[in-house]
């Protein structure tokens, strides 16, 4: 973990900028490349969750393997093991 985050310096004032805030402090990323991880990771389970609804209202249209829960799951913990690599 990284010891301060960014400041934005004003006049008499430090105000540290709520948008690199999180992603430094918490990820070890800054702005650009943590919103680039979120969006991964929010694509993937989006679209495997759209998947999942047609394959609900529609049965005999196939789940695609690499879009499965097993593949997900693989894919989610890939990411999360990315994260503590940064740390």
């Amino acid at each position: 973990m990284h010891d301060q985050p960014p400041v934005v310096k004003t006049n008499m004032f430090k105000t540290i900028n709520p948008f690199t805030r999180h992603p430094w402090l918490h990820a070890g990323r800054g702005y650009w490349s943590h919103m680039l991880f979120a969006v991964k990771i929010s694509a993937r389970i989006g679209l495997s969750c759209l998947i999942f609804l047609v394959h609900a209202i529609f049965p005999f249209i196939p789940i695609p393997k690499v879009l499965n829960i097993d593949k997900l799951s693989q894919f989610l913990e890939n990411m999360n093991q990315s994260v503590k690599k940064n740390k």
